[in-house]
């Protein structure tokens, strides 16, 4: 009855899941295995982590620029509105 208990193993794997694992059916290499398979998922978890925190910072210099070229149409436009004598640079001079 205590080789039941010590023959059952949880693998911990990321996100706080354990999975239990038949100990006696896992030798030596199923368990580099498993090692090589949970070091790949912790790389994956970690590289998801680290896109997700650039993707947020680049969504944040989108809106921030986004505001920015609206500011500047605005500018513009109110520029172009306030021209002197409410004349538009594209007319011909009087000597044409």
């Amino acid at each position: 009855m205590c080789e039941a208990k010590t023959a059952r193993i949880h693998v911990a794997v990321p996100g706080g899941l354990k999975i239990p694992v038949d100990r006696r059916s896992v030798g030596p290499m199923e368990d580099k295995k498993l090692i090589d398979i949970e070091i790949k998922l912790a790389h994956q978890e970690y590289v998801v982590a680290e896109l997700n925190d650039a993707l947020s910072s680049q969504q944040l210099q989108i809106a921030n620029l986004e505001a920015r070229v609206s500011a500047l149409f605005d500018r513009i436009k109110a520029l172009s509105d306030v021209s002197p004598g409410g004349e538009t640079g594209d007319e011909r001079p009087p000597h044409y």
